[in-house]
């Protein structure tokens, strides 16, 4: 099974995966780019409501997705993320 993030990232296609980061579940939602920070906000959220994804939220997409977005993307790539996540989500909950 492909490990995929609460917010609907896919875990294996990051760079960054098992060389400094294990994923948001398995870092309690400190994943390593929150360093000196507390916890993944979006992490938390789905937490709070119980959910283990942010797909079962009938707010998604949501002002903390909005609050959290990759400073590296211009706005058309960040709306493509959140339509590729989002996708990821629902492929999950099918």
């Amino acid at each position: 099974m492909t490990k995929v993030s609460c917010c609907g990232l896919f875990c294996e296609a990051c760079s960054y995966y098992q060389k400094v980061c294990t994923g948001c579940k398995q870092s309690q939602g400190s994943p390593f780019h929150m360093a000196g920070e507390s916890k993944c906000p979006i992490y938390i959220c789905a937490l709070k409501k119980g959910f283990e994804t942010c797909g079962s939220c009938h707010e998604l997409v949501c002002k903390i997705w909005r609050e959290t977005r990759d400073p590296r993307y211009d706005d058309e790539a960040f709306e493509k993320d959140i339509q590729e996540r989002i996708r990821n989500l629902n492929h999950m909950h099918q």
